[in-house]
């Protein structure tokens, strides 16, 4: 089965005669996955192109728990306290955490200042937290320093009014697909300042073999019962209240399937408690399985037949890419960049947002057809495995640098 890949739009540009320094500023540590992009892309470009530096919030509470990028260079990664940091044990209330800002934002503020004064970078790259966009942008203004913002999330209000404007005026903005890129313009940011890269596809840990009955036996279920597994927090736009509607229609076809639903909501959140009342309100009982955050998802995926996951409207998920490594034919819908990830007919199906019905017949017939299933999952492996390489991408990646600063190694 031919997939017919779009082509990447990327051209490795020459060796420089010194690499780009790109000074990367994490000023909060939580588990999103904006940080793990950055992360794979700085260990996986070439090093004779990017020279990258990270200051990296620290888990305060469990300085062992710093996240440590592995980079070629060494003395290139430092943990600091920024006040932000969002995986404390007891979340602080928002007036406690405006206080943790306030108390640490100018000993954050002298830190970044002697960073760039022995770094030298010539580009200070993060995410769409406000926390950072606002450091970053002010450290760009002093130090005259161009500033990259890339945005894994939809573009919006959400944002914040005033992190919003920096985006809409900043000359440097990467969207973590084309959907992304489209909702920044659609924002006011002009076209020329954007541009857009996927995200690595983490053959790593989810390029293991297929072992169904190691999952069943710790849920305690026959070996021949078929798993869907959806992965993903339990927020509002994750799609999962119509994923449990078309689960509840594939049911009467398929009485033994079992839906396992892993993840947990975002810290403050409660919209958990929704999915979970959806679940009981459609008479679910045992038949959904909800997990809560695993570690060990790979040995998830390693028993799963079909992954389902209709994203609202969503940014690529990283999640999709890891189940397509692991050889699982993927079920979505037809909204956000899903349609940049999951290729209908051929790693999968997409059907049309707010039809469970379509929903269940697509889980329904992977189901009934395990050669269709196993040719879309080795399709889909193949093609997580070639766009989405750790190589492609960060070739895409330097790219984008190299055509907007390039200049400056020169």
């Amino acid at each position: 089965m031919g997939l017919n890949q779009p082509e990447l739009e990327y051209h490795k540009p020459p060796k420089p005669n010194r690499p780009l320094r790109v000074l990367f500023l994490h000023a909060t540590r939580d588990e999103s996955n904006e940080y793990k992009v950055h992360k794979n892309l700085a260990e996986n470009v070439d090093p004779d192109y990017v020279d990258a530096m990270f200051l990296w919030q620290s888990a305060t509470h469990n300085p062992s728990a710093n996240i440590v990028p592995q980079l070629a260079r060494e003395n290139r990664v430092f943990h600091y306290d920024f006040g932000r940091n969002m995986n404390l044990p007891q979340r602080p209330s928002h007036l406690q955490r405006g206080m943790m800002v306030i108390s640490k934002l100018p000993g954050a503020f002298l830190k970044i200042r002697k960073h760039i004064r022995e770094f030298k970078p010539d580009v200070i790259y993060t995410t769409q937290q406000h926390h950072e966009v606002f450091l970053a942008h002010w450290a760009s203004k002093i130090f005259n320093i161009p500033h990259v913002i890339h945005i894994c999330y939809e573009v919006g209000p959400w944002l914040g009014k005033n992190t919003l404007k920096i985006i809409q005026n900043n000359d440097h903005v990467v969207g973590s697909c084309k959907f992304v890129q489209e909702t920044a313009i659609g924002q006011g940011v002009p076209r020329e300042n954007t541009e857009h890269i996927h995200h690595i596809a983490d053959t790593r840990i989810y390029d293991i073999p297929h072992n169904g009955d190691k999952l069943r036996k710790e849920l305690d279920l026959p070996l021949d019962t078929p798993i869907i597994t959806s992965a993903a927090r339990l927020d509002a736009g994750k799609g999962f209240p119509l994923l449990l509607e078309a689960f509840s229609k594939v049911l009467p076809e398929i009485p033994n399937a079992h839906l396992l639903i892993v993840g947990d909501a975002s810290a403050g959140t409660d919209f958990d408690q929704v999915i979970f009342n959806k679940a009981k309100e459609l008479d679910l009982g045992d038949k959904v399985r909800f997990l809560g955050f695993r570690d060990d998802l790979p040995d998830i995926f390693a028993g799963t037949d079909i992954f389902a996951l209709p994203l609202l409207a969503d940014a690529v998920s990283l999640v999709f890419l890891g189940a397509m490594v692991a050889r699982i034919p993927c079920v979505s819908i037809d909204s956000g960049s899903v349609p940049e990830v999951v290729l209908h007919n051929k790693t999968g199906f997409v059907s049309q947002p707010g039809d469970p019905e379509q929903l269940a017949a697509n889980i329904v017939k992977l189901i009934y057809n395990p050669d269709l299933a196993k040719e879309m999952g080795e399709a889909g492996r193949v093609y997580a495995l070639n766009h989405f390489s750790a190589e492609n991408i960060s070739n895409w990646w330097l790219d984008i640098l190299f055509r907007r600063f390039g200049h400056l190694t020169q």
